[in-house]
């Protein structure tokens, strides 16, 4: 008498649980090595869409120079008084912020200033975690004091010493994108997508961002370290995170 296939238990399909638990290895495996690369690639890809909008920021302050003939600085910007056909949304105020708001909510030249990279509070006009495109009057020396608004993050002595924004080129006006709390990793991949490459006695992302940390340049490599674009400072507000002046554009 012939014994069905179904009824033969060496012709039973399926896994074992060695089998199974192997498989489960190999996948943990894959997902350990795999996981952080895909965190890296997202990563990266917020830091070159940060930079995309800060050369999109240098479009649109050029286009309200055409228009208007001049930049609004930071005290300017706050003073400007909203017209009455603009809806502000909460927690901008009756005055604008700085020049961002006045390019984005007045005139529509950028869609918004925040980026994809950093974080905010969310106690509204009290905090000074705010992104901001920021515009300051520079001293005959090309010197002056970066600063956000509102709140008290500031980034004095900004191009004392020639320590100052690499194509400013020490002009009178310059144009600067805020970045609020950044964490290391972010900001370390600002600074070498801005102000890189670096040699190789700069190693890890602590070094490169100390390299440009509280407005200054030091490090081991300063000698060749002549300028750069992006400068940082340790977030009041956030400990462990950083805030960013990046180098938008002057006049």
């Amino acid at each position: 008498m012939k014994t069905s296939l179904a009824r033969n238990p060496a012709t039973r399909s399926g896994f074992t649980l060695i089998e199974m638990i192997g498989v489960l290895a190999i996948i943990g495996v894959l997902a350990a090595v795999v996981a952080p690369r895909v965190i890296e690639t997202i990563r990266d890809a917020k830091v070159t869409s940060a930079i995309s909008s800060a050369t999109s920021a240098k479009s649109a302050a050029l286009n309200y120079y055409q228009r208007y003939d001049a930049f609004l600085t930071n005290t300017e910007a706050q003073a400007a008084t909203v017209p009455a056909s603009v809806v502000l949304p909460a927690g901008v105020g009756s005055n604008y912020r700085n020049f961002g708001d006045v390019l984005q909510y007045q005139e529509g030249f950028v869609e918004q200033v925040k980026l994809p990279i950093g974080r905010t509070k969310t106690d509204g006009a009290a905090s000074n975690q705010t992104w901001m495109i920021g515009c300051v009057s520079l001293a005959a020396d090309g010197t002056g004091t970066l600063t956000t608004s509102p709140g008290s993050q500031t980034l004095a002595g900004y191009g004392s010493a020639g320590k100052l924004f690499k194509s400013a080129n020490k002009g009178t006006m310059v144009l600067y994108y805020y970045v609020p709390a950044l964490t290391l990793q972010q900001a370390a991949s600002l600074a070498t997508k801005v102000n890189g490459p670096f040699p190789n006695t700069v190693s890890g992302d602590q070094a490169i961002v100390n390299l440009t940390l509280d407005g200054t340049m030091s490090g081991p490599s300063e000698t060749w370290y002549q300028g750069a674009n992006v400068f940082f400072k340790a977030s009041v507000e956030f400990p462990g995170y950083y805030d960013a002046f990046m180098y938008i554009s002057h006049i």
